[in-house]
């Protein structure tokens, strides 16, 4: 099973963590240690109970776990772990989960981009600098996964997933969802994009290279 966070994508067969199309080399430890902070989000882990499950061949002082902390932090981003003083460590960061290989649906929503119109999906759709992007935004001021936008029957909203350049709406900086109205001017890092109404029987169009 894959999880994503983040600009990563976690194997948990494999053991593989991704960031965009290059794996991130982990110690072992590390890696033992992230997998139990991913499969427990939101959930506060022990000191105790992750050194027993990690460090279960050996015995280990509580310096060892908070330089290990320190080290995940350093490769996946201070704020994806939650130190709770005294007690533990806590994963907060978004867990989503890749959507299973089915057929997806056209929206009557679109984005345009220099020119040209990328048909947007009914449900989640990940706006970002690499190819595996539902609308793939090839600029150097465009983060690998920079925002997200849902299309939903009740409205259709945009949000931010922590990008390096921010997204704004209407020249505002998007800080959570936020609904969208056609016509609506977006700025992903320093790109221009506008939302729009588009022909339902229009095929996607793919931004490449």
């Amino acid at each position: 099973m894959k999880v994503e966070f983040g600009d990563f994508v976690l194997d948990l067969a494999s053991g593989d963590l991704r960031r965009g199309d290059e794996i991130v080399d982990l110690r072992p430890k590390i890696h033992a240690l992230l997998v139990q902070l991913v499969e427990n989000p939101g959930r506060l882990l022990t000191k105790e109970e992750l050194m027993q499950t990690v460090w279960s061949d050996v015995f280990v002082a509580d310096q060892t776990l908070n330089r290990s902390i320190s080290e995940l932090r350093d490769i996946v981003g201070d704020k994806m772990i939650e130190t709770v003083p005294r007690r533990g460590y806590r994963f907060v960061a978004e867990i989503r989960k890749p959507p299973a290989n089915i057929e997806r649906v056209p929206s009557t929503f679109a984005l345009v981009h220099r020119e040209r119109s990328i048909t947007l999906f009914a449900g989640e759709n990940i706006v970002g600098r690499t190819p595996d992007c539902d609308v793939q935004v090839p600029a150097s001021s465009v983060s690998r996964r920079h925002a997200r936008i849902v299309v939903d029957p009740s409205e259709t909203t945009i949000e931010d997933l922590g990008s390096t350049n921010g997204t704004k709406l209407r020249d505002q900086t998007v800080t959570k969802p936020v609904a969208l109205q056609p016509g609506d001017p977006i700025t992903i890092g320093r790109e221009s994009l506008r939302f729009i109404v588009a022909d339902f029987n229009a095929a996607t169009d793919r931004i490449s290279d």
